[in-house]
């Protein structure tokens, strides 16, 4: 099942966030680090960026990412640095999967200034350790030290300068591709012993990728020696006379691992807490084809010492390999108003007809402060912004469709769904839900619309619920006999179509073409490696002809959890942009009815 509700350490919610994303089918791409270094008697600034992407059911490829930034910081004094104790889930280290002497942090890197090892909730000498990797985050345990079985290895440890803030927010984006090239452009080189040399940072650079410019002018080639690509340099000939400053334009390639500390690409200064900053640091570190406006998640409005790298946040959702849909919550407990709910739907929209070209939605939840405005210019480069027109959207200001059927990327979509006039809902004693004839909320699937281009497609398994008289994660029971439901039409070659909910187990399914049953098969029993995908798919005996629209008819029983996002930068909350402002969302929890 789909559904999942945890409740993470902040400090790692990112691992958190990965793992629960890996589990659901969307495969992480890349994960890395872009460092600007450290200036003015601050750390170094960082940008965590996770890259993931998913091969849909209907057979299109969806990407999306989220980065966090942190660093800048004034360096905490000898003896004042902060410390995880041997007491805190924090202070709990993993066994590593290969070497059995070999345990890993949680947080690091660490000072081993502070370093106790406990085993079994007892203290060890440091005789028993035979290594420490204070930068990796790893000890090892001398070969001759005898660890019990199933040993618990906990320690009290300090935190260097270096070591990830616990996020107040994180921004979503997507892509069409990613190219694992870095494109640096006017980079000034330094003249020494005769040869003007690349930035440290600089590795190699992509063979017959390199433009050398003398003081703003284009130099030819033959006017300087063949540069040695992995160990680049430039070296002007006897003949050529410097006019001013050398400046490059070059490729570097880029080999990334699998650690995102071990993938640092160097960027240009940023200020952490600016997200237009961030973003375009993150733009720099390589090519992103067709990247995104970004959109914000905040989870809190404003973080105090209350909040500690321990907080439990808290996330569920239903997430599938087509979309993913979710809700976060820090621990309200310091201040619950500050501790956001904050919502984020990435994926896929359900379509009857003509499907966008990427079909790829984002919506998320934001503070005022923290939202990358859709006029935002987004800089790629010196001479090159991110420009969609003065339509698009960010995510939080509107629904952010990747790239529509006629081929724009990101232009501002809107929600649609059955509801009353807000204009009759003004008392303070009105209700609506339940309704007082039948006992039973009103509830509507969500469409995805557009000015030009209407009615999109439909929110995967999420209704519109007004919030009245529910209460947060209340659950709602839905239970419908679906008659006739369009779920696509024939080309003449595709055979697999999926219905719209898992049907009831047990109950009769009838696909029609023109008005006539045919015969088709589908998964219908829940075993290992089944998903709500599988379940849904009917794969018919032949493919409609082209332009004949399928339709089918079942039943089904389903639970939904009920949630109200609380951001103020919200489709889900914006007038304008929502029928009903701000209208709750039901999520689906489980393929048949509450107990």
């Amino acid at each position: 099942m789909a559904y999942f509700k945890e409740q993470i350490p902040l400090q790692l919610l990112a691992e958190g966030l990965e793992e629960q994303f890996n589990k659901n089918g969307w495969e992480t791409w890349l994960k890395y680090r872009a460092v600007a270094p450290s200036k003015g008697g601050k750390t170094r600034k960082f940008a965590r960026v996770y890259l993931f992407k998913s091969l849909g059911t209907d057979s299109c490829w969806r990407n999306f990412g989220f980065i966090q930034s942190y660093g800048g910081k004034t360096p905490v004094p000898f003896g004042e640095e902060e410390l995880i104790t041997h007491n805190s889930v924090l202070g709990i280290l993993d066994k590593d999967s290969v070497n059995s002497k070999m345990f890993h942090f949680k947080v690091y890197p660490i000072l081993t200034s502070y370093l106790k090892v406990y085993v079994n909730g007892l203290e060890i000498s440091m005789s028993n350790i035979d290594d420490i990797d204070a930068d990796n985050g790893t000890i090892t345990f001398a070969a001759a030290y005898s660890l019990p079985a199933n040993a618990v290895v906990t320690a009290t440890y300090g935190l260097a300068d270096d070591v990830p803030d616990i996020p107040s927010k994180y921004m979503f984006f997507t892509c069409e591709d990613v190219i694992t090239e870095r494109f640096i452009s006017n980079e000034s080189l330094t003249l020494d012993a005769g040869v003007y040399k690349f930035p440290t940072w600089v590795e190699s650079i992509k063979p017959n990728a390199l433009e050398v410019y003398d003081d703003g002018v284009l130099v030819d080639s033959s006017n300087y020696d063949p540069v040695i690509w992995d160990n680049p340099q430039v070296k002007f000939k006897v003949s050529y006379t410097v006019n001013g400053l050398v400046t490059v334009n070059f490729v570097m390639p880029l080999t990334m691992g699998e650690d995102e500390k071990d993938n640092e690409i160097i960027v240009k200064d940023f200020d952490v807490d600016n997200g237009q900053s961030v973003y375009e640091a993150v733009l720099s570190t390589m090519r992103f084809v067709f990247p995104s406006l970004p959109t914000t998640i905040t989870f809190i409005d404003e973080y105090t010492a209350a909040w500690t790298r321990e907080s439990e946040m808290f996330v569920w959702g239903n997430a599938t390999k087509n979309r993913v849909v979710m809700f976060y919550r820090v621990d309200p407990s310091p201040d619950a108003p500050k501790a956001y709910y904050a919502p984020l739907y990435i994926g896929k929209v359900i379509t009857f007809g003509k499907s966008p070209k990427i079909n790829n939605v984002i919506i998320g939840g934001s503070n005022i402060v923290d939202e990358v405005k859709s006029s935002t210019v987004i800089k790629l480069s010196p001479s090159k912004i991110l420009d969609y027109g003065p339509y698009a959207t960010n995510g939080n200001d509107g629904v952010q469709l990747q790239q529509t059927v006629g081929g724009t990327f990101y232009q501002r979509h809107y929600l649609s769904f059955i509801t009353h006039d807000d204009k009759a809902d003004v008392s303070p004693e009105s209700r609506y839900n339940p309704s007082v004839y039948s006992g039973k909320y009103h509830i509507s699937q969500i469409y995805v619309v557009h000015p030009n281009d209407g009615y999109v497609g439909i929110l995967d398994e999420v209704y519109a619920i007004h919030p009245k008289n529910i209460a947060q994660m209340d659950e709602l029971e839905v239970i419908e006999s679906v008659d006739y439901e369009p779920i696509g039409i024939g080309d003449g070659e595709n055979k697999v179509f999926h219905l719209t909910h898992t049907p009831k187990p047990g109950t009769d399914v009838t696909i029609q073409v023109d008005c006539a049953s045919i015969p088709f098969t589908r998964i219908e029993t829940v075993g290992y490696d089944d998903n709500d995908e599988q379940l849904k798919a009917v794969t018919l005996n032949t493919a409609p002809d082209d332009g004949k629209t399928v339709y089918a008819s079942y039943q089904y029983a389903q639970t939904y959890i009920y949630t109200l996002a609380t951001v103020p930068r919200c489709p889900f909350v914006l007038e304008g942009v929502t029928p009903y402002a701000p209208i709750g969302l039901g999520i689906l929890k489980k393929n048949e009815p509450f107990e």
